[in-house]
């Protein structure tokens, strides 16, 4: 499964791969399924939210739009099926996606887990921002 956070067909452009693409947070083609918001439920300030007890509040929460598709089911379903690699394109795994990936990542059938990083010409490079 490529387990893509972009809202745009950019994978599929770098070949014909026999396997299922799962946009995430919904596609720009299907703007009714886009899913944009907050989602570190890990975060100290979540706990915040839900002592305020406002269901207004849950509206742009990542957790809640994901049952609204079936695309987080699917990724949770091909996370039991079979030990799996991580590949990371262009994700910053940052905050705003840190629930979800901690489930990606500490699932016991994730078996290694390669960022792939941008390296400049002068020789720096972005690794420290990805992991």
């Amino acid at each position: 499964m490529l387990l893509s956070f972009n809202y745009t067909a950019t994978a599929k452009m770098y070949g014909n791969f026999n396997v299922e693409h799962n946009y995430i947070h919904g596609e720009l083609e299907r703007p009714e399924n886009i899913i944009l918001g907050y989602g570190d439920e890990l975060d100290k300030d979540y706990q915040d939210i839900l002592d305020r007890n406002d269901n207004e509040l849950f509206k742009n929460v990542k957790s809640v739009k994901y049952l609204e598709t079936r695309h987080y089911q699917n990724m949770l379903e091909f996370l039991m099926a079979a030990p799996f690699q991580v590949l990371i394109m262009g994700h910053s795994c940052g905050n705003s996606d840190r629930t979800l990936l901690n489930t990606v990542f500490e699932h016991e059938n994730c078996i290694s887990i390669t960022p792939f990083y941008h390296k400049w010409d002068d020789g720096t490079d972005n690794y420290l921002e990805l992991v």
